[in-house]
């Protein structure tokens, strides 16, 4: 998996997505599902179930996944500074992509249906509401 940095100006240039703190830059783990790229954030502190607990309360947030329009949207590749986490995720890569496809998948679903509980209950705080032109809604 790829770790890199979010341009500093990215959510400043697309202000309609309040996802993640504007005043600092964030580490990502790209990954590509329905041939759009996503950038997933790697939070401190994951409260709920919408991604992939690393190290303690760590770990990748899909609801606050973000879709890279261009590779100009990326700052840098960065090394994470616990070898415990880069372990943690690298080795399950192949069960991050096949869970982030499957919380697209059902997103897209639960949209097209329309399933307003699945959407309240697991979708509230979603980023995806800001793409879907791009995921086909």
């Amino acid at each position: 998996m790829r770790f890199v940095l979010l341009r500093y100006d990215y959510l400043t240039q697309h202000p309609t997505i309040e996802a993640l703190d504007k005043s600092r830059p964030h580490a990502i783990v790209l990954i590509e599902v329905n041939r759009l790229q996503f950038a997933i954030p790697l939070r401190t502190n994951l409260t709920h179930k919408h991604g992939l607990k690393t190290v303690k309360n760590g770990g990748l947030d899909y609801s606050k996944a973000l879709l890279i329009f261009d590779q100009s949207d990326i700052s840098r590749d960065i090394k994470l500074k616990s070898s415990e986490e880069f372990r943690a995720i690298n080795e399950r890569e192949a069960k991050i992509v096949k869970d982030f496809t499957k919380y697209v998948n059902r997103y897209v679903a639960a949209r097209r249906k329309p399933d307003a509980n699945i959407i309240n209950r697991e979708y509230l705080y979603s980023t995806l509401v800001n793409y879907h032109a791009h995921l086909g809604i």
